[in-house]
């Protein structure tokens, strides 16, 4: 029974689309290595895990504010050859591509911090506004692409 029901799928079962796996997946990546950029600085848990939710709440209002750039201040930064808004076939690969460019970059500040004992505090600083203009600028590309910006 249990074989048929996952190779043999009936109508009345829907799995989610391919796009909804892959971005479940970036994301998981993306949060765990939020969690090893943190552990790589942190002396104790505690300071790991409240450091990852201040990033991860200032990434949340980047990611707001780059919306709301998008939709009430600014042009596209990148023409999309006239189309009005992109479609379903460019959404995952510029989200994908967002996600792995952001995993990366928390991974390679995680890779620096690692050698080193305890950070300075101009060095935390200048990773975290690094971290947050990166997200802002993919933020502001993704939304663009996704949704024409209305000026009035």
């Amino acid at each position: 029974m249990l074989f048929r029901s996952l190779f043999h799928p009936s109508a009345r079962i829907s799995s989610p689309p391919a796009f909804a796996i892959v971005v479940w997946v970036l994301s998981q990546l993306l949060v765990t290595s939020v969690a090893v950029y943190t552990a790589s600085f942190a002396k104790n848990t505690l300071q790991a895990i409240l450091a990852a939710l201040v990033i991860l709440v200032a990434s949340g209002g980047t990611l707001l504010l780059a919306a709301y750039w998008v939709h009430h201040i600014a042009h596209a930064p990148i023409p999309w050859i006239g189309q009005p808004h992109v479609g379903e076939v460019l959404m995952l690969p510029l989200l994908s591509a967002a996600l792995v460019l952001t995993l990366c970059l928390f991974q390679w500040f995680a890779w620096s911090n690692f050698p080193r004992y305890g950070l300075n505090a101009r060095r935390m600083v200048i990773q975290l506004a690094m971290i947050l203009l990166s997200v802002w600028l993919l933020a502001w590309v993704f939304f663009s692409a996704l949704f024409p910006p209305t000026l009035n």
